[in-house]
């Protein structure tokens, strides 16, 4: 679908996304869509909402439809277009090819189907731990790759997802500050992890010898 070159701060951006979420039973509360995907509650934004032109991304954030009621307890996963789209550094800008158009393509070619699979938290889990959609923390996407599925494993009594994600973090190529975020994760949780070592670096090496603002991994 080409971009309206007459596009622009008047783009109605969640008008052009309401029939597609309409046909998915959500309803509309200003820029704010809310519905439910199986057992998970969504609410979809535009961030940040106030004009087109600044939009960056598209967020859903998926919480349990019953059970606890905290926001803290309930909070599962931040979907994030952008990140699903660029990368965890990227975003929609004025600059982006197709733009405001693409915002909405993508929204039918990437957040519909997470929309439509991420019908438990479960499946949201396995979703973030098969690499199929970025994690909710894109501070360190790799390691929350694996921790964000093995700490709802742990919440929500599921061994075998846990177990299967210690499975996934035992078969990464680490470099060397990857190697130290998960052998850090791993000691605070106790968790028992084989992990690849990466080749010998000088770098690594003297690291710890360094001044604190000169170091890499600590």
């Amino acid at each position: 679908m080409s971009a309206d070159p007459t596009a622009g701060p008047t783009f109605d951006l969640p008008g052009a996304l309401e029939p597609l979420l309409a046909e998915r039973g959500f309803t509309r509360g200003g820029p704010v869509f809310r519905g439910r995907s199986g057992d998970v509650a969504m609410v979809v934004r535009c961030e940040p909402q106030a004009r087109i032109d600044r939009v960056r991304t598209i967020t859903v954030e998926c919480t349990p439809a019953e059970g606890e009621r905290t926001a803290g307890d309930r909070f599962v996963h931040q979907f994030n277009q952008a990140a699903t789209a660029f990368g965890w550094r990227g975003e929609y800008t004025a600059q982006t090819p197709g733009f405001p158009q693409v915002i909405v393509d993508d929204f039918a070619r990437l957040t519909l189907p997470f929309v439509d699979r991420a019908t438990s938290v479960r499946a949201i889990a396995e979703l973030v731990l098969d690499g199929e959609v970025p994690p909710s923390d894109g501070r360190d996407p790799l390691l929350a790759r694996v921790t964000d599925p093995y700490e709802a494993a742990r919440r929500f009594g599921w061994p075998d997802l846990a177990a299967r994600a210690v499975e996934v973090a035992e078969g990464l190529d680490l470099d060397w500050r990857g190697y130290e975020a998960f052998r850090t994760w791993a000691d605070y949780y106790a968790v028992e992890v084989r992990l690849r070592k990466p080749r010998f670096s000088l770098r690594h090496s003297i690291d710890r010898f360094l001044p604190l603002q000169h170091r890499r991994y600590a």
